[in-house]
């Protein structure tokens, strides 16, 4: 034992001094707080590196090849209703697909802020063939009971004007149904005839006196400022006006011929008012007016062949013309992004889905009416939220918000119930993609606005999108899509247009998550100690023997 002890203090790379033998000076002390001191902030810097995680950034040749990319986005048009939106897409390779509504959700959102359920009509037949064959149909069948009038229609009209359109409106006494024209509009010109022969027999009917029927040709300059004053921008549009011509109105969305006008006029006359007590056959062809602009919230997503192509919104519409004068296509785009989540994520929006439609149908059990579990959940009078879109649609509006039900002897279950329903939505509602500034960053389309004052104008924006993986640390991999925006606007002839033009790299970026070896930390550990270390013994040194021959030459000059 002895013998290894003795071979051990051989090996011995620090020997030991003893403390007599050694000698400490006041300058020799500050320097060794003051290594201290850079060794401790040294370390707690190279422990923060090691413990914060580091993104390295590739670019190689995208081999990954996908058949179709998901286009996710959530935007509100700021003076265009949902009546007349239709998304459209297109690309180079000459797909096309018009007013695209599978995966769409729309909502109305009114003059006010309020939003409303937006219910899509039975469309209109648009080929002029058709629609000739069925009037004629109509003339000829014997159990018509309102007869197409020959000659000018425009004789048995009453043509309104911007100078008489007030008094018209204000004067009757019940309600009044105004046609908004234009002599330019194939529409207009077929259905003028049977409005004539409705408010011909509208007056024999002894009608006249609780609803009346007129005309306004919005193409004429006597009339165009009545016409942009309501913002009437498809033609033709039928208002039904209940209090004056600045009171509250509904649009007309039913049957044009004169049979249905004149039994639509006759229910009209026959209630007191629309807005109490109306029946349901007249709710069926009225949508719901205000009196200033209205917009559309669009949510949802679409599939794209990934090769170059656009995503465009439009006003069209079956059966109506558009002004392109009074077309405004502001809007706002809350988010805008491609791809899909990963799989752990639709995993949990899954069931989440599935939890919020259980949670509805217990609502609706205790309120004692049956759920068809559509996923669709009442969050205000008048308002919807599809389950599928509440992760896209923005919520800082009223309607997004679940009301308290009025005092009753299940309100405090109720309300639990509800809070649940509101926690889950809240938490669907926090599923994005894992980088969130990659469609919120500086560069993107997320919640911002772009708004044109001007007449003809089309907002073009051109993305370039950019296939990205993220690879973690432990192995897992992402695959998302970043992308760069360039916003423009431009003036054309035609009618105004938003439109969403994308091309997709063909480099991928390989983003890789990386953390810093333990042996890496531990040798950088080493070198800032030791390093500290040797330079202070450095310093130190040179200071002690400095010191030491200024004392000495100053005791040799006293000794002179």
């Amino acid at each position: 034992m002895r013998a290894m002890a003795s071979a051990l203090e051989g090996a011995h790379f620090y020997r030991r001094v003893p403390r007599d033998l050694s000698k400490g000076t006041p300058m020799g002390g500050l320097l060794s707080i003051c290594a201290a001191a850079v060794m401790a902030y040294l370390f707690f810097s190279d422990l923060a590196l090691f413990w914060n995680v580091q993104f390295v950034h590739e670019v190689r040749v995208d081999q990954v090849y996908d058949n179709a990319i998901r286009v996710n986005f959530n935007l509100t048009t700021l003076s265009m209703p949902c009546a007349y939106v239709s998304v459209d897409i297109s690309d180079v390779m000459g797909a096309s697909v018009l007013n695209v509504s599978s995966g769409i959700h729309r909502e109305r959102v009114l003059a006010n802020g309020e939003r409303a359920r937006y219910s899509v009509r039975k469309p209109l037949k648009s080929s002029q063939s058709r629609l000739s064959a069925a009037r004629s149909r109509h003339r000829a069948a014997p159990n018509a009971t309102v007869r197409t009038l020959e000659g000018d229609p425009e004789a048995h009209c009453v043509r309104l004007t911007t100078a008489n359109f007030t008094a018209f409106v204000d004067e009757v006494q019940g309600r009044a149904l105004v046609l908004f024209g234009a002599a330019w509009c194939r529409w207009t010109r077929d259905m003028l005839p049977d409005w004539a022969a409705a408010t011909r027999e509208v007056r024999r009917l002894g009608l006249d006196g609780r609803v009346r029927l007129g005309v306004i040709d919005c193409s004429r300059a006597d009339s165009a400022a009545t016409c942009a004053r309501h913002y009437i921008a498809a033609f033709p549009a039928v208002h039904l006006y209940e209090k004056g011509a600045r009171g509250l109105h509904q649009n007309y969305v039913g049957p044009r011929d004169a049979d249905s006008l004149v039994s639509f006029a006759r229910r009209v006359a026959e209630w007191g008012t629309f807005t109490q007590g109306l029946a349901t056959p007249l709710h069926a062809n009225l949508a719901r007016g205000n009196s200033g602009r209205e917009g559309c919230a669009l949510a949802g997503s679409v599939f794209v062949s990934r090769v170059p192509g656009s995503l465009r919104i439009a006003a069209h519409a079956d059966g109506l013309s558009f002004n392109p004068r009074w077309i405004n296509m502001g809007h706002t785009v809350h988010a805008f992004s491609f791809g899909v989540p990963d799989r752990r994520e639709r995993l949990r929006h899954a069931q989440q889905i599935a939890a919020i439609t259980e949670a509805q149908r217990k609502l609706a059990a205790r309120l004692g009416r049956a759920s068809d579990g559509d996923g669709v959940i009442e969050t205000g009078e008048g308002h919807f939220a599809h389950i599928e879109h509440l992760a896209v649609l923005p919520q800082h509006s009223r309607g997004s918000e679940v009301h308290a039900f009025r005092p009753g002897t299940r309100r405090n279950r109720l309300e639990r119930l509800l809070s649940d329903v509101e926690r889950l939505r809240l938490k669907q509602a926090r599923i994005s993609h894992i980088h969130e500034h990659d469609t919120h960053g500086p560069n993107s389309l997320g919640n911002h606005s772009f708004i044109s004052p001007l007449p003809f104008v089309s907002i073009e924006h051109y993305i370039k999108v950019v296939p990205t993986t993220y690879r973690f640390y432990n192995g897992d991999e992402v695959d998302s899509f970043t992308y760069t925006v360039h916003n423009r606007e431009s003036v054309k002839g035609y009618s105004p247009t938003v439109v969403f033009s994308y091309d997709f790299s063909p480099l991928r970026v390989l983003i890789n998550e990386k953390r810093a070896e333990l042996a890496t930390f531990l040798t950088q550990v080493c070198a800032i100690v030791g390093g500290v270390f040797t330079v202070c013994g450095l310093l130190d040194s040179v200071l002690f023997h400095a010191t030491d021959l200024v004392a000495r030459k100053m005791q040799m000059g006293k000794a002179t």
